[in-house]
């Protein structure tokens, strides 16, 4: 195992390229930070519970360096420390020129960009 006992870090875990990087590293023997916005269900962790993952789940805001932070910094606490970061979050928020809002772009900017930042 590659990554025994290695504490990875993983945005974006509740879904898509997150989720999978996540079982990835937890065949591999990582303990995992899933960190996953304010709409990630503990469902979506299912498989890992059933590989008997050791992982801790926070909810994490990217776009705020405060909430960023402390997602961080619960992950580091629970395991004592924090080898590797895996930046997986992101945001498609559907729409063309014309119909897409500022706002709707300051959000995917503030999450796609700011939020690997």
């Amino acid at each position: 195992m590659k990554f025994k006992d290695k504490v990875v870090a993983i945005t974006g875990a509740g879904a898509g390229i997150g989720l999978a990087t996540a079982i990835a590293f937890a065949r591999e023997g990582a303990k995992l930070g899933l960190l996953g916005s304010v709409n990630t269900k503990a469902e979506c962790f299912e498989e890992l519970d059933k590989m008997g993952a050791d992982s801790i789940l926070l909810q994490v805001e990217v776009s705020d360096e405060e909430s960023s932070r402390s997602a961080i910094d619960g992950v580091a606490e629970r395991f004592g420390r924090l080898d590797i970061l895996v930046n997986c979050a992101g945001i498609v928020i559907p729409g063309s020129l014309e119909t897409t809002s500022a706002e709707q772009m300051d959000k995917t900017l503030a999450v796609n960009v700011k939020g690997v930042f």
